[in-house]
């Protein structure tokens, strides 16, 4: 029984791409793979994956959502977790890999009307980073200050652009802000 889970291992290994022969390490074939995963975020379109309010965040996917979900009181600060997939990072000269991600966002009515947008420069936020190893996930966290929101519900456009491939990609929060209760 034994050797025949052994025998369905290796051929969902190879299925893979994977080595069969037990025993042999290959750390060039894991660094391989991950550079195959660049060039195809590379090439594929930018997208948010997931845009959520949270209290903290610690690390990607290492965040914890914040407790009252997207209801805000006006005075208050929210903090939204936005996680990019298919970012485009590019080698420069000096080895290191360069990613420059902004995020720009515009307030809406539940209609779809806006009522407000960022600067004028378009940018609330910059991401650039310049790492000695490709990344494969990365966060951004945007700030939001509600201290000027009339009560009322809202729709909070998040626009990621990714400066490399020149591509945009949007994705849509709601919000309530809510009177405080005395």
């Amino acid at each position: 029984m034994g050797r025949l889970r052994l025998i369905a291992l290796a051929l969902a290994l190879s299925l893979w791409g994977l080595p069969v022969a037990w025993g042999e390490e290959n750390p060039n074939l894991t660094v391989q793979k991950k550079m195959e995963i660049v060039e195809l975020q590379n090439r594929l379109p930018l997208l948010v994956l997931k845009a959520i309010w949270v209290d903290r965040i610690e690390g990607y996917g290492f965040y914890e959502e914040r407790a009252r979900g997207n209801r805000f009181s006006p005075g208050d600060r929210g903090l939204l977790y936005i996680e990019p997939l298919n970012f485009a990072q590019v080698k420069e000269q000096d080895g290191r890999y360069r990613v420059s991600l902004s995020v720009s966002a515009r307030v809406k009515d539940k209609k779809g009307v806006v009522l407000s947008e960022s600067s004028s420069s378009g940018d609330v936020e910059t991401k650039e980073l310049r790492v000695r190893n490709p990344i494969l996930d990365l966060y951004v966290g945007l700030n939001v200050d509600f201290s000027n929101w009339p009560p009322g519900e809202y729709v909070l456009e998040v626009t990621l652009r990714d400066k490399i491939k020149n591509q945009v990609s949007s994705y849509e929060v709601p919000v309530e802000v809510v009177e405080k209760k005395s």
